[in-house]
């Protein structure tokens, strides 16, 4: 597959990706999920990748120039898989019994994610190169952790841009319901008992980027009113709540994700400092503006208001009311916990638009730290899609 004069440059660098205005030569020669070899104009080598001709990004690269071609053969996805495990038990001690073991470009593993949930992994292929693979990828990893399931959470709407049709199977061996894990979210206190539904749970069934900025909230919570926004499954809450927080209002739009948090809060006898209320995000926060409360901790998750750069003014608006309404919540020395995982919002746009949000709020925004994702998430230097989690801790007077 020969490329455009000059297209090159960005991928000797490192980045993945080939976009289809890149390429010179036609992409209807391929089929979705074929092996092809990328030269520059002049036909030198600059790597080896599988192609979609049906989607923007065209080729996901598993090698670039000068390393040798590496395709995403069995033995190549094999060693890849023992590498990134590698380098979880390195960056995660002690090892939690959830984790990402796989992300993605990061892990040279393009289009492919693994999350394990104590013996149970979770898979999913997100493109056309790694769905004709996933079979390898399931044979792969039994051999290196010999799970008891490995699941295919192939649901995810990223799939639709690459023409995939959305599913969820039982590829090895056997599940039938959530999987039950201890997991110490609140440093230093008792393990708190979780279920996770790897079968139906947003993402793969938990959202595991956030655990480390999790922990570094917690020593703020002690004896304190925390709103949990986005609660989702409500594992905020109930680590505060282990933490000593002294009240715990989750809300979220999820009915089922909130009778697991309640269910999950009273197994852990945390249910008379946890309460979780079915709510839209900014009817929530309306409301409670309306009613006088007021909290001296606030964690804000929203999912992604940007999932386009066309969208990027539109959705920073919505990042913008969402933040000035949730601190015009916190009392004066209050503490907001937020968080974006949208890639397009760079870390610059999102300072910016948290400073924007506490001027319109009319208060004083003091942070103590801009924090990523967990280790186990980790980023491609020369892809700076790779980096979309941010979660800024700031005091708000």
């Amino acid at each position: 597959m020969r490329l455009r004069k000059n297209e090159e440059r960005r991928l000797l660098r490192g980045h993945p990706w080939v976009f289809a205005n890149e390429v010179e030569s036609s992409l209807r020669e391929h089929a979705p999920g074929d092996v092809v070899d990328v030269v520059d104009w002049r036909g030198r080598p600059v790597g080896r990748g599988t192609v979609n001709p049906h989607a923007l990004i065209a080729v996901r690269l598993f090698s670039t120039a000068p390393a040798p071609p590496a395709g995403p053969d069995p033995e190549t996805l094999a060693r890849r898989l023992a590498e990134a495990d590698a380098l979880r038990r390195a960056a995660l001690r002690p090892l939690p019994p959830a984790y990402r073991l796989a992300h993605g470009e990061a892990d040279f593993l393009p289009g492919l994610v693994v999350d394990r949930y104590g013996d149970v992994l979770a898979v999913q292929a997100l493109t056309a190169g790694m769905d004709r693979r996933l079979e390898a990828v399931a044979d792969a990893l039994m051999a290196l952790l010999s799970p008891r399931a490995v699941v295919a959470r192939n649901d995810a709407p990223m799939r639709a841009l690459e023409g995939l049709p959305a599913s969820v199977r039982v590829m090895r061996g056997s599940l039938a319901g959530p999987v039950a894990l201890e997991e110490a979210l609140a440093p230093g206190r008792d393990p708190l008992r979780l279920e996770v539904d790897v079968l139906a749970g947003q993402k793969t069934g938990a959202f595991l980027d956030q655990r480390a900025n999790l922990a570094a909230a917690l020593p703020l919570v002690e004896g304190a009113s925390v709103l949990d926004l986005c609660c989702y499954d409500g594992s905020w809450s109930l680590a505060a709540a282990r933490a000593g927080a002294r009240s715990c209002l989750g809300l979220d739009s999820s009915q089922e994700a909130l009778q697991r948090a309640a269910a999950t809060a009273a197994h852990n006898g945390l249910g008379d400092r946890c309460r979780f209320q079915r709510e839209d995000l900014f009817d929530g926060l309306r409301r409670l503006r309306q009613e006088g409360e007021r909290f001296q901790v606030v964690f804000l998750d929203p999912p992604a208001f940007v999932k386009r750069r066309a969208r990027l003014a539109e959705g920073i608006k919505g990042y913008i009311t969402a933040n000035r309404r949730a601190m015009e919540l916190l009392e004066p020395g209050g503490w907001l916990v937020t968080s974006s995982c949208s890639h397009h919002l760079d870390r610059a746009n999102f300072r910016d638009m948290l400073r924007t949000a506490a001027f319109q709020a009319r208060r004083t925004l003091r942070w103590l730290e801009l924090r990523g994702a967990r280790a186990d998430h980790p980023v491609l230097a020369a892809a700076p899609e790779t980096e979309y989690l941010k979660c800024a801790i700031a005091q708000v007077l």
